[in-house]
This record gives C-alpha cells, structure tokens and sequence, in this order.
C-alpha cells in the first residue's frame, strides 16, 4: 500500500458488539500522502514485520481506546517507521507492547504510547532491540524519541534512542507507578536524555 494520495491501509471496526482483532503483517505502507496505517478498533491490535516509512503524517496510528467493555491492547513486533511526520503513535486502554522496533529520522516524535486514562493499571512494556534516532528537526519542539504515558507500570528494556530532542520519556500522569529502564543508550539528546514525569518510581 504504497504512494497513494491519503492512507496507505485504514481500518475501522469501533463500531461492534464484538471484539473483533485486526492484525496487520508482513506488509508496507509507505511513501503515501497521509497515514501509512490507521487503525481505530475495539478489538486487540497487532502489527507484525510491518515498513511504513516516509508518510506524510504518522506511519501508523493505532487506536483501541474507545467506549465498552471490549477494549483490547496492542502490539507491534519487529517493525519499521522511519521518516514520517511521527513514526508510531499508539492510544489504547489495555497493555501496549513493543517488540524491535526502528522509528528513526521522523519530523516529530519517533515513538508514541499512551495508555494514561485507563482505570485497570495497564502496563506498557518495551523489549527486544528497539531504534529511536534522530527524530525531530526543530530544536525548540523537543520532540521524542520515545515518549511512553501510562496509568501501570512502564519497562524499557534494549532501546537505542540518539540524537532525539528528549531521548525517553516516561511518565504515570495520574498514577504513580514503577518504571523500569535496562540494557538501553540514551545519548546526544538536544535537552533530557531521560525524563520521568513528577511520580514515577525508577
């Protein structure tokens, strides 16, 4: 799904009496003149050896953070979104988890998760070998390479985040909650390397 004019793939299922999944793989979506993925569901999401690189807005949009009792998480395993307006930008209510992913050279934020609102303490979990670089083109945004929110607990583990306006961020906005940062490098930031919000414990 590449070099279209608006979205590469977009998918909607919200509105359901059932949890229906939506998984994207072995694909591209890329070089398109809006999204390379957007997903709005109130089903689990998962991306798997996914490319959505050089989009004109987000590589991928991923959204399960809607109304009812069918709320379901989200997973990205070995994927890439280089190049974009932001590379990955994630809202749910349940767990977020990433596994290997680049998000590199991207005008704003490399990587974007939020599960904050959630009343279950959900946690967002970051492992395997994970790339954030050089993500942002304006020194004054502060842009990051990988921006985490969320009401449980946060770990990161072997991320590579260079050359960002702020190399992580990490932060329980409501909740205090734990986060755990290991085997990762977070160097050359314009400003933080790593931030923690006002409650989190590391």
């Amino acid at each position: 799904a590449n070099g279209n004019a608006a979205d590469g793939i977009y998918i909607e299922n919200y509105d359901t009496d059932y949890a229906r999944a939506v998984t994207v793989r072995n694909s591209t979506a890329s070089s398109n003149g809006d999204y390379g993925i957007y997903v709005v569901s109130v089903g689990a999401i998962t991306l798997s050896n996914v490319i959505a690189s050089g989009n004109v807005g987000i590589g991928a949009y991923l959204n399960s953070a809607n109304l009812g009792s069918l709320l379901q998480g989200i997973t990205v395993l070995k994927s890439t979104f280089d190049g974009n307006q932001t590379g990955l930008w994630v809202i749910s209510y349940r767990t977020i988890t990433f596994t290997s992913i680049n998000a590199n050279g991207n005008v704003s934020s490399g990587i974007m998760a939020d599960n904050s609102q959630s009343d279950l303490y959900s946690p967002i979990v970051v492992n395997g070998i994970s790339q954030v670089n050089r993500n942002g083109d304006d020194p004054s945004n502060l842009s990051k390479g990988l921006w985490l929110a969320s009401s449980g607990a946060i770990t990161v583990s072997g991320v590579s985040a260079s050359w960002n306006g702020i190399g992580l961020f990490v932060e329980n906005p409501y909740r205090p909650s734990a986060v755990t940062i290991s085997n990762s490098q977070v160097d050359n930031s314009l400003s933080y390397g790593i931030r923690t919000g006002r409650d989190e414990t590391l």
